[in-house]
């Protein structure tokens, strides 16, 4: 350490960088569009989506995100509630699970969740009476006291014969009575008796037969909708009934609307449509109605200052107020379909659309979208004159070499090219071929990669011609492959460090082709299949292909996980070869399998040549470079990620950020390790100051790869040291006694792998 310290150093600056998501720590991209529900609490808007929540305050223009990292349940909202009596907003989830925010913390109440009972647990609509929610369930109703953060009572349907197929769509309270809106009517129960007991349950007479799903009062009035829509969806005719508790009479006669909510709040009745909004004021006269506004809208609410706020499809939050509408949506990726991400120079591209485990269709079009400087954005692709529009597209490569430029996939429609950020050409006949499967006009490309010299070289499956290449220069190429042929589903492709194509054939293997590196194969082809000396594949089903730091190609099947070395393919001295097992030991000691019986959909390898698995059913693993050691292994359960079902895996190699696509939208873990060359970069450590109440791991990024690095007092007293991992080392912010460092300057000495470089920078203590 001495001869280090005498060494004459140029000192880095300490280095102030933006603020980052820390090591260890992660964060979610939601789609904020599908508007689902709205509460208002106040001058803060809450909006819940179809795949998130976040709130707009309109006094200063806050918005907020509430996501699983913070401790939510985080998606699919179908109901939101605000009770000023328990200051407290309820938030219930497509999968039945509930959230309490009262005093910043968040209480969750997952028995309906848990509730084993047959029937439909989706929670309809939150009404709430002092500090009492009451949800309209599918199978019934539940009430919530806010105040002691607790289930009260339940209602089930299947309780009683009677009501066993009926869903309960809202609920009031109005002269002494609970009124609940049904599929099979309106009800009345007495609100001291035992609404449990369903034979107290009445139903409402003098009104149409039939579903009933939305009811309110305001002003002594109980008003209340019968939905045509909800028989006949072509039918939106719905009727809107008022009643003074013993009466009903159809009210707002000739309006044809499908009316979606019925809501009361700070002195107005507000009546929602798909496109208007029609409101009474304090006096129950009615106001102009508001259009031009609103489209496909799911909820209202009103605040103190009469602004009318409407979650709705595609828009997120939108307001009118003062004869104005604004809309206030929340950034994020333009839906929750992901398959495949590509991260070039800071940019995430992902693809949006699937195919399912047969590789059939899942026949989604929801575009290519991506984000730049923080920003999200998407594809608005044209109509290129195709009779079909473009669907599936699920996979994505993005150039290098060229910001903006961009391929694109799809499992039907054929390949698209982006250029300068934009979408600029479809390509089909005659650079690609078309199949018969499902109709002669079905353009198909499984897989796609990019080599050293920017050729993209595709598979364009079921075609006599499953091979193609787009050369930089702008030629193209189309070429055959021993023992494939039309009939067979032609996926995923990877080239290796001896400019090697591996190519999965779903049913046959893995087929192996060189090529000159300079766009165009070579003679030599080998199919690798689940045969022992033929490469032993545990699965004849690929569905991940990728070429680690030391040239060894990962696969991943419908069976776990094998590795080939490509020098053997074609030079092995018997012409034997057969995919390495990955043997670990389980939490008993018993060695099994890495990932057996499990479906692989991709693997990725990270700046330290660490690899992460995602997976179908059983979540990510991190696993050490030679798949021995598992590091890290995320579910749904122990960790934010958002689902099991991960179908892909993409890692910014410079901020180490780990990005997973999965069913529910895309999840980010910032990981300990960074790509690295032999020379070191912008070396820095983060967070740097290190404040006062922080207790994580400080990351030394930058660095060379394999440095050394030690980490001293200003008198040069050493009290850390370790490797990067990659180009990043991680301190967790002690001295060797265990103790956080006093306040003051410390040391950073990083020195390259041969000794040959150094580097020196700062890390600011405060306590």
């Amino acid at each position: 350490m001495k001869n280090l310290l005498v060494v004459t150093l140029a000192i880095v600056t300490c280095i102030l960088v933006p603020a980052q998501v820390g090591i260890g720590h992660w964060q979610t991209f939601q789609s904020f569009g599908l508007g689902s529900a709205v509460a208002v609490k106040g001058t803060t808007v809450f909006c819940g989506t179809d795949h998130g929540l976040y709130s707009y305050n309109y006094s200063n223009t806050e918005m907020q995100e509430y996501t699983k990292p913070q401790g939510y349940v985080g998606l699919g909202v179908k109901g939101l509630g605000y009770s000023p009596k328990a200051n407290a907003v309820i938030v219930c989830y497509e999968d039945a699970n509930i959230d309490i925010i009262k005093n910043n913390e968040i209480i969750n109440l997952p028995q309906v969740k848990n509730y084993n009972i047959i029937g439909d647990k989706t929670l309809n609509n939150i009404t709430i009476s002092g500090d009492s929610a009451i949800i309209s369930c599918g199978f019934g109703v539940v009430v919530v006291d806010l105040r002691l953060e607790i289930i009260k009572t339940d209602v089930k349907f299947s309780d009683n014969l009677a009501f066993a197929s009926a869903n309960c769509y809202d609920a009031a309270i109005f002269n002494g009575n609970y009124y609940f809106a049904t599929s099979q009517g309106m009800y009345r129960v007495p609100y001291n008796s035992n609404i449990k007991d369903l034979s107290n349950w009445t139903a409402l007479t003098g009104i149409n037969a039939g579903i009933y799903n939305n009811v309110s009062t305001f002003n002594g009035t109980l008003y209340f909708s019968y939905s045509n829509y909800l028989t006949n969806a072509l039918d939106n005719s719905d009727v809107i009934y008022s009643s003074d508790g013993t009466t009903s009479n159809v009210y707002m006669a000739g309006w044809n609307a499908r009316i979606n909510d019925i809501t009361a709040n700070n002195g107005r009745l507000a009546f929602l449509s798909n496109n208007e909004v029609r409101c009474l004021d304090a006096n129950s006269n009615p106001l102009p109605p508001i259009t031009g506004c609103f489209d496909r809208t799911t909820r209202v609410d009103i605040d103190a200052e009469t602004g009318v706020w409407v979650s709705q499809v595609g828009a997120g939050l939108i307001c009118y107020k003062n004869g104005e509408c604004s809309i206030h949506a929340k950034d994020g990726p333009f839906s929750k379909n992901v398959w495949d991400i590509d991260i070039v120079n800071g940019d995430v591209w992902v693809a949006s659309g699937g195919v399912n485990v047969s590789w059939g269709n899942a026949y989604i079009v929801d575009k290519i979208y991506y984000r730049r400087n923080n920003d999200w954005k998407w594809f608005n692709i044209p109509d290129y004159g195709y009779y079909e529009p473009h669907t599936d597209i699920f996979n994505i490569v993005a150039d290098p070499s060229i910001p903006g430029h961009i391929y694109a996939g799809s499992w039907g429609t054929g390949l698209y090219e982006g250029q300068n950020y934009l979408p600029s050409t479809q390509f089909l006949s005659p650079n690609l071929d078309s199949t018969s499967v499902v109709t002669s006009l079905t353009y198909r490309v499984g897989g796609m990669v990019m080599d050293a010299k920017s050729n993209l070289w595709f598979t364009n499956s079921h075609t006599g011609n499953p091979l193609k290449v787009k050369r930089k220069n702008g030629t193209w190429g189309t070429y055959t492959l021993n023992g494939v042929n039309n009939s067979n589903t032609v996926t995923k492709i990877e080239i290796d460090n001896r400019n090697q194509l591996w190519i999965a054939v779903e049913g046959k293997g893995i087929l192996v082709r060189e090529t000159d590196g300079n766009g165009t194969p070579g003679p030599n082809q080998r199919m690798l299949t689940s045969t022992f000396n033929q490469g032993d594949l545990p699965s004849l089903n690929v569905r991940a292909l990728e070429c680690d730091k030391d040239g060894q190609m990962w696969v991943g099947t419908h069976d776990g996980i094998r590795i080939f070395s490509p020098s053997q393919v074609f030079n092995s001295s018997n012409g034997n070869i057969n995919g390495q097992k990955i043997v670990i030991k389980d939490d008993e000691g018993i060695n099994e399998l890495l990932l057996k019986e499990t479906i692989i959909n991709d693997i990725e390898t990270d700046g330290a040549n660490r690899k992460w698995i995602a997976t179908m059913g059983t979540g990510v693993r991190l696993v050490s470079s030679d798949g021995r050691e598992i590091i890290h292994s995320f579910t749904a359960e122990n960790s934010p990620l958002l689902s099991n079902n991960v179908y892909c895996v993409a890692i910014d190699d410079k901020s180490g950020e780990v990005f997973f696509g999965t069913d529910q939208g895309i999840c980010v873990f910032r990981s300990d390790a960074t790509a690295a060359d032999d020379t070191f970069g912008n070396v820095y450590a983060f967070p740097n100051p290190v404040k006062p109440g922080y207790d994580g791991p400080v990351a030394i990024t930058g660095m060379a790869e394999n440095s050394i690095v030690k980490i001293t007092d200003i008198a040069g007293n050493l009290m850390y040291e370790t490797k990067s991992e990659g180009g990043q080392a991680i301190w967790n912010g002690k001295k060797y006694d265990g103790k956080r460092p006093s306040t003051g300057v410390y040391l950073v000495f990083c020195v390259n792998e041969d000794a040959s470089q150094t580097v020196v920078t700062k890390i600011l203590f405060v306590n």
